[in-house]
């Protein structure tokens, strides 16, 4: 479980650098609305990103012994990966 909520913070770190440099480059915008709104600063987008996911992955590891908190990081790590690859494939293009 240490390994894979790793992962997670590892890809969402990866997801805020690659949106911010997609929206500056004029290719993207932030779909979610709580995000987006923090995007009157770098800063505070980044600070807002990485507050609410180790937020969620602190609650994930006190429960790392339930299912479903597995089942939701085994869930958390596909979409990151699917989400990663996506940045990927437009830094690509």
């Amino acid at each position: 479980m240490r390994a894979r909520l790793l992962f997670i913070l590892i890809c969402s770190i990866l997801d805020t650098v690659l949106t911010l440099h997609a929206i500056h480059q004029g290719v993207a915008t932030e779909a979610n609305p709580l995000m987006a709104a923090a995007l009157s600063s770098d800063w505070l987008f980044v600070l807002t990103k990485t507050a609410l996911t180790s937020g969620g992955l602190a609650i994930l590891w006190t429960r790392r012994t339930h299912q479903l908190a597995i089942k939701a990081s085994y869930a958390l790590a596909g979409c990151y990966t699917l989400l990663v690859i996506y940045h990927a494939v437009g830094l690509a293009l």
